[in-house]
C-alpha cells in the first residue's frame, strides 16, 4: 500500500489504512515494516470513507503501520484512552501481554480445516 512506500521514504513515521483481508498486513510485509490490526471494533471507523463497500461479514479494521514496533505499541496505548464514542468501550492497551511468547494452533475437530492444511 501507499502508506507502507511512504515509510520506507522516511515521509512518515506512521501510516493507517483500512484493513479487511490482510490488506495492511501483507503489504507492510512485502516492503519490510511492521503493521498491527487491532481487534475489529477496538478503534472507531467512523467518518473513514472507503471506495470499496464490505460485506457485514467482514467488517473494516484501522490497520497501523510504522518502522518500528514501538511506534505502534505506542500509538495503540495513547489511542487506547480515546474516547471512540458511545458505541465502542473504552479497552487498554496492556503492556504486561507484550514479550510473551505467542501460540498459534490449528483446529483439530474441523476436518476442512485439516484436509487444507498439510501436515
Amino acid at each position: 500500500s501507499t502508506e507502507c512506500l511512504v515509510l520506507l521514504q522516511k515521509g512518515a513515521f506512521l501510516g493507517f489504512g483500512i484493513d479487511v483481508l490482510g490488506d495492511v498486513r501483507l503489504s507492510a510485509a512485502n516492503v519490510g515494516v511492521a503493521a498491527l490490526k487491532p481487534t475489529n471494533g477496538r478503534f472507531s471507523t467512523e467518518g473513514i470513507v472507503s471506495a470499496v463497500s464490505y460485506p457485514t461479514l467482514l467488517p473494516p479494521s484501522v490497520g497501523i503501520t510504522s518502522l518500528h514496533v514501538s511506534d505502534i505499541v505506542d500509538t495503540m496505548s495513547a489511542l487506547s484512552h480515546v474516547n471512540q464514542g458511545p458505541y465502542l468501550p473504552s479497552v487498554p492497551f496492556e503492556m504486561d501481554t507484550i514479550g510473551k511468547s505467542l501460540t498459534i494452533g490449528v483446529y483439530k475437530s474441523c476436518p476442512e480445516i485439516i484436509a487444507a492444511v498439510s501436515a
